[in-house]
């Protein structure tokens, strides 16, 4: 992954309360070569309104904010970008995929693990031209998808 990359990085938000993960998914995000950390929101109104006047292409959800639920959050948004969700339960995985999450993963997590779903996002040279590979995350959208960025990023969120 230290190949250059010949896209714009994807513009992630980052949307959890938790100081201590934080810490770590910044640092996830930042030394990612495909990545760009948009903004980091605490709370959902933050998000929220940043998301009222930004665009990204990748939301790094924690369900659990203390302002409010995050899937209900995420379901009001209107167009929601690709989301991996990342929470303490298991058994949010559930409202998870029906939220049309990219992924979902337990806490905490482990930079293989968040090598293996961002690897969803890898360039894959294709006799059409450059398209994204969505092949290596468990969710919903992950499975033997070729696509164009524009197609992907708005696949089953729009």
């Amino acid at each position: 992954m230290d190949q250059p990359t010949p896209f714009a990085p994807l513009r992630t938000l980052i949307i959890d309360p938790d100081v201590f993960f934080l810490r770590e998914l910044k640092a996830m995000v930042v030394n990612h070569p495909l990545l760009e950390l948009s903004q980091i929101c605490k709370t959902g109104r933050a998000a929220t309104n940043f998301l009222k006047t930004e665009t990204v292409d990748l939301i790094l959800l924690n369900p659990a904010l203390p302002d409010k639920n995050g899937f209900d959050m995420i379901t009001h948004l209107g167009t929601v970008p690709p989301t991996i969700v990342l929470a303490d339960r298991i058994d949010y995985a559930f409202y998870a995929f029906r939220i049309g999450a990219f992924d979902y993963r337990v806490k905490p997590l482990t930079l293989d693990q968040f090598e293996s779903d961002t690897g969803g996002f890898q360039v894959v040279v294709h006799h059409a031209g450059l398209v994204f590979g969505c092949a290596g995350g468990a969710g919903n959208g992950a499975t033997g998808l070729a696509c164009d960025r524009e197609a992907f990023l708005h696949h089953g969120h729009g």
